[in-house]
């Protein structure tokens, strides 16, 4: 894998500078500070990090593996951060910020996240500046070997600019506008963070949940949303509502106009904006749910399957049965 350095200066007026790795697979982003590093059996790599100046603060937490490295810190600073960064070689780097906002200028071009946001960076031998706002600030970055990413990187018509872009070995990102990071994506990243397993056993369940987290993104990229028309951070927020719910109203969901009207958006944002994030419909999550809760109620309960057809929400029998026999391949009665 090639490498990246950033080197970071915190202030103009400060001497100690932070220097930055991204896409090694052996080593820290960091190369000062407080540290520590372990191995297991499956020669997956740990780093903790831990760097305090006067007005910063910066823990970072590393997960080392064969074809990528995961990181996830927590930047705290009472003061502006300027940084000043060198990238050193080439990489894929899926970015997430969790909390804050921060913008970096590469090549005159300017790119800024807030809270919420995601996108896919591609860089190489270039230097670039950031400004990090006072706060507290929660990213999450995963580093890919670029060999790794094109192996499974769409032949898409909607990802050619970015293929060739990487190709040609030009710095930038996959698309100009951020992402929305969906509910689905955060449940993997808090899983990815929160992972329980050992050994061998967390190696092949953080990269199915990373390949999972990839195809997230790249899904929603694929989607005819135009650049000029994202979904707003206050719109993530009310899907975020609406799927809630949905969830615990799924019985009786109610209309599209009643429910966009309860979560103060229209019926056009509300379906355009909730299949974005969720890859669905409204009414096709209700159906998801639906179906869930009546298997879950086949398997563990003793409702007659007129009953569970109520339980769930649909008045007619036959009507559940067909939607069951569509969504699982065998009718209600046969799962018993």
């Amino acid at each position: 894998m090639k490498h990246i350095d950033h080197k970071h200066t915190i202030k103009k007026d400060l001497k100690n500078h932070i220097s930055v790795i991204s896409g090694r697979t052996t080593e820290s982003h960091f190369k000062q500070g407080e540290q520590t590093k372990k191995n297991d059996e499956s020669d997956v790599f740990d780093i903790n990090s831990k760097i305090v100046y006067e007005d910063f603060l910066l823990n970072f937490k590393e997960i080392i593996f064969d074809y990528f490295k995961i990181a996830s810190g927590i930047l705290t600073s009472t003061k502006d951060v300027h940084v000043d960064c060198t990238f050193i070689g080439e990489t894929v780097q899926m970015v997430f910020l969790l909390k804050g906002n921060y913008t970096i200028e590469i090549l005159g071009k300017s790119s800024s996240f807030t809270a919420h946001e995601c996108n896919i960076f591609f860089g190489i031998e270039t230097e670039c500046k950031a400004l990090i706002s006072k706060g507290e600030h929660h990213i999450f970055l995963i580093d890919i070997q670029k060999e790794f990413f094109i192996k499974f990187f769409p032949k898409h018509e909607k990802f050619i600019d970015f293929r060739q872009q990487i190709e040609n070995y030009e710095n930038g990102y996959i698309r100009k506008q951020n992402l929305p990071i969906t509910s689905e994506m955060l449940t993997l990243i808090n899983l990815i963070i929160d992972c329980k397993w050992k050994g061998h056993f967390r190696k092949i369940y953080v990269h199915s949940k990373v390949m999972e987290l990839l195809f997230l993104q790249l899904n929603i990229l694929s989607l005819d949303l135009k650049p000029n028309e994202p979904v707003t951070p206050c719109n993530i927020v009310k899907m975020e509502i609406a799927l809630n719910y949905l969830s615990k109203n799924y019985r009786n969901p109610g209309t599209l106009k009643e429910l966009s009207k309860k979560i103060g958006t229209n019926e056009f944002l509300l379906k355009r904006d909730f299949k974005i994030l969720f890859g669905t419909t409204v009414f096709g999550y209700v159906s998801e749910v639906r179906m869930k809760k009546a298997k879950e109620l086949l398997l563990k309960s003793k409702y007659s399957i007129s009953q569970i057809s109520d339980e769930v929400g649909y008045k007619n029998p036959q009507h559940f049965s067909t939607a069951f026999k569509r969504k699982f391949g065998i009718c209600p009665s046969s799962i018993r």
